[in-house]
């Protein structure tokens, strides 16, 4: 039956296809006797390997870096400071909505012996195995929170720009809701 709203399993409802052990948050003996010789496979550090690099500092720099640049390259164009913020925050929107809510899975599917269990969610959805309210995700709200402040501030209310600047804003900052966590409106991209 079509649904408005979809959720997708949980973690713990998806299960290897050759054993009975869920994946994340448990090992097999046999399993801890390989991680003891590689220390990068460590299940306790991160077994998803597709979202092991999205963490503190190291994000922030390159995110802000990022955004620098961009502000930078409107700079060298010429563009008054609301249609560069503008277009700073539609970039963003463009480039972060796919990344973060639409495309699923891992890239690398196969190689880190996740057996296809991360192919049902979407990179936001992979973040600190689902958890909310995690550091990582409050900076990757954060920031879009601060572009549409800096959009609005060069901008003039109630404007064209400003209902374009609020779209994206919106799409972009709704997929971040601990509600919309799993949920595929109107069973697109389920």
């Amino acid at each position: 039956m079509f649904s408005l709203i979809q959720r997708v399993r949980s973690y713990n409802d998806l299960s290897r296809s050759d054993s009975d052990v869920d994946l994340v948050g448990k090992v097999t003996e046999s399993e801890m006797k390989r991680v003891g010789s590689n220390p990068e496979m460590d299940p306790e550090v991160e077994p998803n390997k597709n979202i092991a690099w999205v963490r503190g500092e190291a994000l922030i720099t390159f995110y802000v870096g990022i955004l620098v640049f961009l502000r930078v390259f409107t700079w060298l164009l010429s563009l008054s400071p609301h249609v560069a913020w503008t277009f700073i925050n539609l970039t963003h929107c463009i480039i972060t909505f796919p990344f973060l809510h639409w495309v699923k899975g891992v890239p690398f599917s196969g190689l880190w012996n996740d057996q296809g269990i991360y192919e049902k969610f979407t990179f936001w959805e992979q973040l600190d195995r689902g958890a909310q309210f995690t550091t990582t995700k409050k900076i990757l709200t954060v920031i879009p929170i601060l572009i549409f402040c800096l959009t609005i501030r060069y901008d003039t209310l109630w404007g064209l720009e400003f209902y374009v600047n609020l779209a994206a804003f919106l799409i972009v900052i709704i997929g971040k809701f601990p509600l919309m966590h799993k949920v595929r409106l109107f069973g697109i991209n389920s």
